[in-house]
């Protein structure tokens, strides 16, 4: 259809539903939508789109398929918009067993590697998009399942009131998350770490670079699952090509 009779149908759809006078979500896939529709979008339905289809590819020059490092502009520029009953869709995580029939490619494990896995559900709860897993459930290993029931980080997507990218610098990304007063354990922020590059790098920089108030930190690394104890900044972190540190934080 025309972009003109595709605003129409979505527009007729939400009136179906508000007929209907029960709750309902209304999730859009009509590819990429544009950011000058946000304002629109976001009265007509709870979820949407915002790139191309998303596979398991780390980068790519074209528009399809999307890739994982294409993404972090896309959740950037989406993140002001996302609001309760509002959430930009970064599309569904290709992990695990992708088939029978994937719709890209032949059947395969994802082509992500473990380091990737863990950047993508980094990114996907941090930008608080939806997790929609597009995998074989019926085949998932013990290291996909441990990856997509990560608690912290499905707490993180579904709770945090507030989030962005706040630091893009070289291969560096970070984001911050604000949390709610009732976040398991009284964490109040997440700070999460990207390296986006093809070599090491490694980080020394105190909260405030990340927008926090100046404060000694109790630090949880989520993906390690352990406490880093007591700290006032990150010092000497060393993040390998593609890999993310996931971190919780509540002043001390």
């Amino acid at each position: 259809p025309t972009r003109r009779s595709s605003d129409l149908e979505i527009r007729m759809i939400r009136k179906a539903i508000d007929k209907t006078g029960r709750p309902m979500v209304l999730s859009l896939s009509p590819g990429p939508t544009s950011l000058d529709n946000a304002a629109e979008v976001g009265q007509l339905a709870q979820m949407w789109r915002i790139s191309d289809d998303f596979w398991d590819v780390w980068a790519n020059t074209k528009a399809f398929p999307q890739s994982l490092t294409g993404q972090f502009a896309k959740t950037a520029a989406w993140a002001q918009y996302t609001r309760p009953g509002n959430w930009p869709d970064a599309d569904m995580l290709p992990l695990g067993q992708i088939g029978p029939v994937p719709g890209y490619g032949k059947p395969r494990v994802t082509s992500f590697t473990p380091e990737e896995r863990q950047t993508l559900m980094t990114l996907w709860a941090m930008a608080r998009s939806p997790l929609i897993v597009g995998a074989n459930l019926t085949q998932m290993d013990d290291a996909t399942f441990k990856l997509l029931t990560n608690r912290d980080v499905i707490a993180i997507d579904q709770m945090a009131t507030h989030s962005g990218e706040v630091l893009h610098s070289g291969d560096v990304i970070a984001w911050t998350a604000d949390l709610p007063a009732n976040f398991p354990e009284g964490y109040t922020s997440a700070v999460a770490l990207f390296n986006v590059g093809e070599g090491v790098v490694t980080i020394s920089a105190s909260f405030e670079v990340y927008g926090l108030e100046e404060a000694t930190y109790r630090v949880q690394d989520v993906w390690a699952g352990k406490s880093l104890g007591k700290l006032k900044s990150i010092e000497n972190l060393s993040l390998e090509p593609h890999t993310t540190t996931l971190l919780l934080l509540k002043k001390q």
